[in-house]
């Protein structure tokens, strides 16, 4: 293991077999062994996530993640036997790169608008709502976005403000999300001003509860952002495109009790209420903010 900042790194060894018929396997993390399923025709230098499974923070937020990454084991001494069952599948059309292009293509390359996806080093929306814009992070706004998480009146409903550190570490979990399932917490501009005013969006919460795995709708705006509709304008139009362009069927948000605000938003947008949980990770720290709320809204609602 490797750590870096609050993330734990690790690398997985598996073989040629397991990699192309798929397999569940255990890692160790800090807290113990913890399962990774691992898909048919999984690529070396692939990477898994594992949320909340990195080092404590030491400002008592939450903690790390651990990424588990990839790699194909080559066996440097082989029998006859599988020596000919190799040559046998070298020949073979499903062991061609070529021909595997085609069927390894990600979630966005089954649309023709994959190129707009695709996040270069400037601004590019994947869509928009009337006055925003919804984009990937890119490195620039790493100044932008720690000035807003570092507002005492932003973090009200948080342990407590975040450091340039956990705000750099954030982007890159977007960023990583973003490459591996197609949508994120989406760094959220005004259009009139291209200006950034924090983020609208989608995570995969995997947190121990009774809900979870789960994908959750959140948002963190600027105060100089806040009393102008953006956050129900831009939650609306994230449900639109979980549920029409990603194919999802349910979202679910969640918030401490006493963030009425974000409550307001989240029964603006057609959420209903589930239950009151006690167990998020990352609110542990602070027992004001221990009973949260569970909303929910589905495609068929």
């Amino acid at each position: 293991m490797k750590r870096e900042d609050n993330n734990v790194l690790y690398k997985l060894i598996l073989n040629f077999s397991d990699v192309c018929l798929g397999t569940q396997v255990e890692v160790p993390t800090i807290g113990g062994n913890a399962k990774i399923k691992i898909p048919k025709g999984t690529q070396s230098g692939k990477l898994f996530r594992l949320q909340g499974k990195g080092i404590p923070s030491l400002q008592g937020y939450g903690k790390g993640d651990q990424i588990v990454e990839v790699q194909v084991y080559t066996p440097q001494d082989i029998s006859s036997d599988e020596e000919n069952l190799l040559h046998k599948m070298q020949n073979s059309k499903n062991f061609s790169p070529n021909a595997q292009k085609e069927k390894n293509k990600g979630f966005f390359d089954k649309f023709s608008i994959k190129k707009k996806y695709k996040m270069p080093k400037s601004k590019q929306y994947i869509f928009q709502s009337e006055r925003l814009g919804f984009r990937n992070w890119i490195t620039n706004d790493i100044e932008k976005m720690t000035a807003i998480n570092a507002d005492v009146d932003v973090m009200h409903y948080f342990p407590s403000t975040q450091t340039p550190q956990q705000t750099a570490q954030f982007i890159e979990r977007m960023q990583l999300s973003f490459n591996e399932n197609g949508f994120c917490y989406f760094a959220v501009d005004k259009l009139e001003t291209s200006e950034l005013i924090g983020f609208i969006g989608l995570a995969e919460q995997k947190f121990e509860a009774d809900f979870t795995p789960c994908i959750d709708i959140g948002w963190r705006l600027a105060k100089s952002a806040w009393n102008n509709g953006f956050a129900t304008e831009g939650a609306k139009r994230c449900l639109e495109f979980a549920f029409n362009d990603l194919k999802l069927e349910k979202i679910v948000a969640m918030a401490p009790q006493i963030n009425l605000p974000s409550i307001n938003v989240m029964q603006k947008i057609g959420m209903k209420r589930v239950l009151t949980f006690y167990n998020h990770p990352y609110l542990q720290a602070d027992e004001r903010l221990k009973p949260c709320e569970l909303y929910e809204i589905s495609k068929f609602d």
